[in-house]
């Protein structure tokens, strides 16, 4: 952010993707606070160089077997401890709701009083999500 803000930057688009090592869902259920601590300095990074987040709660590659596919390594999959055994079902299974809002409500919880929160996106291209139409 420090770089981008002297090229007069303030915005920026972060995913909490599984592919980064940043993940906050550890698991369903689970935060990694290792994750969260290194959240928690982007936000710090945020406010010192003044730029705002979009944040990405669920990028769309973990619900795609498709397009960016990733959901084989979503945490949602059964097979990684998930409880879902298709990307389709996670708007419709009863866990996955539940354990979403979990998510939801301690990222809110956390950084929802931060100035520099852009937009909250619950997943991004929606449209990819699942495969093709």
């Amino acid at each position: 952010m420090k770089f981008l803000s002297s090229y007069g930057c303030n915005y920026t688009r972060i995913w909490d993707y599984q592919d980064t090592g940043s993940r906050i869902k550890k698991a369903p259920h689970m935060m990694c606070q290792d994750s969260s601590a290194m959240w928690d300095y982007i936000f710090e990074s945020a406010a010192k160089y003044g730029f705002y987040i979009s944040f990405v709660l669920n990028p769309h590659g973990e619900l795609s077997t498709s397009i960016d596919p990733s959901f084989d390594r979503s945490i949602w999959n059964k097979i990684n401890g998930g409880y879902i055994d298709n990307a389709e079902d996670f708007f419709n299974d009863e866990n996955c709701i539940g354990a979403f809002k979990t998510y939801v409500r301690y990222i809110v919880s956390r950084w929802g009083n931060s100035e520099y929160v852009m937009t909250w996106e619950i997943c991004n291209e929606i449209d990819h999500a699942y495969g093709p139409t």
